[in-house]
């Protein structure tokens, strides 16, 4: 026979767990690994490799900030890095999110200019470049004098950190699952007895 203390234990876990479950997303972490990544001078030559990383903090409701970037660039690393004309957020009129990532020397005013869909950047999923994407040398503007490259890749998920709801639910689970083994073995032992 259940005692009643073992079924007021069983209904309080049962009531958290869906509390929780209707906890409205909060903030996310998504770690993005830049895949297939090239830049090509516009002026022609070869192409140049681009490897590196992107931390997005999600805000639970369709968008966030890109927290950090580290793109290396053939032989020049490239951060996202405090300064005047740092630009992240949509990009002109369309559904994309642009942010642009500085070589280490901010006065060289080097840059990787980076738009991406924005709903796929914030939930996590695998996307590419988009052709807006391109690469700039001694600042300006495109098209006046500096090297200006074109970009492609893609963003592949390398992994998410799980939100504070879902930590707490796995946490309840477990405890839930060792406390129904400890009582079935408990039941066990006073039938035996």
């Amino acid at each position: 026979m259940v005692s009643v203390k073992t079924k007021s234990s069983a209904t309080a876990l049962a009531a958290a767990l869906i509390i929780l479950a209707q906890t409205p997303a909060s903030a996310a972490v998504f770690d993005y690994t830049l895949t297939n990544g090239l830049f090509t001078p516009s002026g022609g030559g070869p192409s140049v490799q681009l490897t590196g990383t992107v931390d997005v903090i999600t805000n639970g409701v369709g968008g966030g900030e890109v927290d950090g970037a580290s793109i290396r660039a053939g032989s020049e690393l490239f951060n996202i890095v405090p300064g005047p004309g740092i630009t992240q957020g949509p990009f002109e009129n369309t559904s994309d999110y642009q942010f642009n990532v500085y070589n280490e020397d901010y006065n060289a005013r080097s840059y990787l200019d980076l738009v991406v869909n924005t709903a796929s950047l914030f939930s996590g999923q695998t996307m590419p470049l988009t052709g807006f994407s391109y690469v700039v040398d001694e600042g300006g503007l495109c098209g006046q004098a500096e090297d200006c490259r074109t970009i492609t890749g893609d963003l592949t998920l390398a992994g998410a950190v799980p939100e504070p709801s879902t930590w707490a639910m796995m946490i309840l689970g477990f405890i839930g699952v060792g406390f129904m083994a400890y009582r079935r073995k408990s039941k066990g032992a006073l039938m035996a007895a």
